[in-house]
């Protein structure tokens, strides 16, 4: 199922650009885009490149849009926001919808957004309350907004990611367990963390369990801290991460980490859930929807490093337990596919 051609003309989603995929966003475009809408209307407000070259993108798109609005059978602007800027510029396309008297239906991606709505709440709470609808990825950041924004127009939309790619590549045959890192290289992604653990713990893991880390930003900092460490066997940089590497780490890894501090509804918990993966992560943001604690993986406290250490090795060592939780996920997971998210978007264009 994919949101009807009817329905899909008439809608006009708007947030960045997704050719090259640069950040989750632009993911959720890309698969819009592939898997959900029969005729996807889209226009880019946010580009990669310099300053000038995103002021220049927000203002034609700003321009295409009005044309658009003008010439065009749209009814709704679907609006796809972060925090910050993002959010600034979504809420001048917002007041072009209003001004045209359009449904507007602003969706928050962004895992630190209540900390944005706490520096300016006045005017946060103002532009979200004027528009048709506001979408929530969980249930646990539509009470949110609820019950911090005083907002009563919240939906759900699940997150969205593609079926498995399943690949007969055997890239391991050292016998050891092997885990996988996939996001930003910082220290609000727990993976500093992690590494703490690993190097307080290289011993017992030596010969047992390779970490696989793959991502951008503080890169320096990370191969410094592995030579320094001599952590080369078992922690290995995979660099940006490519679409076929992805698929084939999430064919051939065992255990997925994600020790975040800030998220919303994390893509890579997702795919690794879709893998049959555990997850050792955080309760902070919509990762409690989708991992229940001790039963398709561990959502501790951030920071807290035993028990960070705890959850992995009581997963590095009972295959019966990973399987065990990998079987949870997979029946988890099947509402966040394609043809669920379709049937979302068409009740919520329909409302």
């Amino acid at each position: 199922m994919k949101v009807s051609k009817d329905i899909s003309r008439r809608v006009l989603n708007i947030g960045p650009s997704f050719r090259p995929v640069a950040g989750g966003i632009a993911q959720v475009m890309g698969y819009y885009h592939d898997f959900v809408f029969e005729d996807f209307k889209f226009v880019a407000n946010s580009c990669p490149g310099s300053k000038f070259t995103k002021l220049l993108c927000a203002a034609w798109s700003y321009f295409y849009t009005f044309v658009l609005l003008l010439f065009n059978r749209i009814d709704t602007l679907h609006i796809h926001t972060a925090s910050k800027v993002s959010f600034r510029r979504s809420v001048l396309f917002a007041r072009l919808g209003f001004l045209f008297r359009k449904k507007v239906i602003m969706h928050i991606h962004a895992g630190s957004f209540m900390d944005y709505y706490a520096t300016a709440p006045e005017y946060i709470a103002s532009a979200l309350k004027k528009c048709h609808k506001v979408v929530a990825l969980s249930s646990v950041w539509k009470q949110r907004f609820e019950e911090e924004i005083g907002l009563d127009n919240v939906v759900i939309i699940n997150n969205i990611i593609p079926q498995p790619k399943k690949v007969d590549s055997n890239l391991f045959t050292d016998g050891c367990v092997h885990g996988l890192f996939l996001g930003a290289i910082k220290d609000q992604k727990g993976i500093f963390d992690l590494m703490e653990v690993i190097k307080a713990h290289k011993e017992e893991l030596a010969g047992k369990f390779v970490l696989h880390i793959g991502g951008n930003e503080q890169v320096d900092r990370l191969l410094a801290l592995i030579k320094e460490e001599n952590l080369d066997a078992i922690v290995k940089f995979e660099g940006w991460v490519g679409e076929q590497r992805k698929i084939e780490l999430m064919n051939n890894c065992h255990i997925l980490f994600l020790p975040s501090y800030i998220e919303g509804v994390p893509i890579c918990i997702l795919e690794a859930m879709s893998y049959g993966m555990p997850v050792v992560t955080t309760h902070v943001g919509g990762i409690p929807s989708l991992i229940d604690h001790e039963r398709n993986g561990f959502t501790n406290t951030p920071g807290d490093l035993d028990a960070l250490w705890a959850a992995s090795r009581a997963l590095i060592t009972s295959e019966q337990m990973r399987n065990a939780f990998g079987d949870v996920s997979l029946k988890k997971i099947t509402a966040y596919y394609p043809e669920s998210v379709a049937r979302q978007l068409t009740d919520l264009y329909q409302m």
